[in-house]
């Protein structure tokens, strides 16, 4: 019965097979449902062919109206930060504007003309120096030359054999090249200055050195963060050594920015001359930050730096660092002071 009135209703135009639909479905309302079991399929097959040609243009309206949604919310988010930026713009130039009315005015001539600036009171020299090995540490004791190395409590044997530890490094520089302790001992790779450590004990010839992992090494350090335009300087703190392949930076408040990768450079040049040929700033690097820890019970952060030079290596050639008077200030100075007039007598 069902199979012969699908065929009736395929025949018909899609107007009638709508109107056919509908009074089937008027009619069908007042049968049980039991009785309408059969028909259901029969309709299904009537309807397959338009579902199944439906479903494509369905899905691409249902994907148009979710493009449709998320474009919409995007259009919000980005008219908010366009007025958020406005804002922003607006708050910007105030600010300027402000300090623009607050700055001092800058006065018509230059008080302090750079004719009459002093050269630095102090100025910084390398001077040049080789790593001895143990060959050279060998011929030195056999002569009584390698007097160095008391302070590290090192007798003269073991500067010159290395029993499994690291070997305490000895330069061919001593009290003949001017040298003191703690100066810098650095290695130069083209502008840059690398720190290897610094001297604890000077001979009449050589000198022993403390490298910047060594144990009971401390020197004050800046971090600096390297950008587009060059580095940002930031916190400071003490680099201290504990005898492992690395050093830790202490003293670094936790509010201080910290980044992996950011440059820690020796932190106490104010008030030296340059020791670079072009007259460029003098900076002393001593490695990078490789670790950050932020403890939980600690105002400091924990920070751990990679030595620029590392604790297994040594360097061809250094140069030690040696801070005296500028000649040029004290040549400056001496002419610039004139010597006393005696004051007329009083006339009694």
């Amino acid at each position: 019965m069902f199979s012969w009135l699908a065929q009736g209703i395929r025949g018909c135009t899609a107007g009638r097979q709508c109107l056919l639909l509908c009074a089937l479905g008027v009619v069908a309302s007042f049968f049980p449902p039991r009785w309408l079991e059969p028909a259901r399929g029969a309709v299904e097959r009537v309807l397959a062919p338009g579902q199944e040609a439906l479903a494509p243009p369905l899905a691409a309206v249902a994907e148009f109206l979710a493009r449709a949604a998320r474009l919409w919310q995007q259009a919000g988010e980005l008219t908010r930060l366009e007025t958020r930026l406005h804002e922003l713009e607006t708050a910007n130039q105030l600010l300027q504007q402000q300090l623009a009315a607050a700055a001092p005015t800058a006065p018509a001539t230059d008080p302090l003309p750079a004719s009459a600036e002093l050269p630095p009171l102090l100025e910084g020299t390398l001077v040049p120096a080789r790593p001895l090995g143990r060959q050279a540490r060998s011929y030195l004791a056999r002569r009584d030359l390698l007097d160095v190395g008391a302070p590290l409590g090192a007798a003269r044997d073991a500067l010159v054999v290395d029993l499994g530890a690291p070997s305490i490094p000895l330069i061919d520089a001593g009290r003949d090249r001017g040298l003191a302790p703690h100066e810098r001992v650095v290695a130069n790779i083209g502008n840059a200055h690398l720190v290897w450590g610094k001297i604890v004990d000077v001979g009449p010839l050589t000198s022993t050195l403390r490298r910047a992992s060594d144990a009971g090494f401390r020197d004050l350090a800046q971090l600096a963060h390297v950008t587009r335009d060059g580095l940002r300087w930031g916190a400071r703190g003490v680099l201290e050594g504990d005898g492992s392949r690395w050093c830790q930076l202490t003293r670094v408040d936790l509010a201080a920015p910290v980044d992996v990768g950011d440059l820690v450079f020796a932190a106490d040049q104010a008030g030296l001359a340059s020791v670079a040929p072009d007259g460029a700033p003098s900076r002393f690097l001593y490695g990078s930050v490789v670790r950050i820890e932020r403890p939980a019970a600690e105002p400091h952060w924990r920070i751990w730096i990679e030595p620029a030079i590392p604790r297994d290596a040594e360097p061809a050639r250094v140069a030690v660092v040696t801070t005296r008077l500028n000649p040029a200030r004290i040549a400056a100075g001496a002419g610039d002071v004139e010597s006393p007039q005696p004051s007329p007598a009083r006339r009694r």
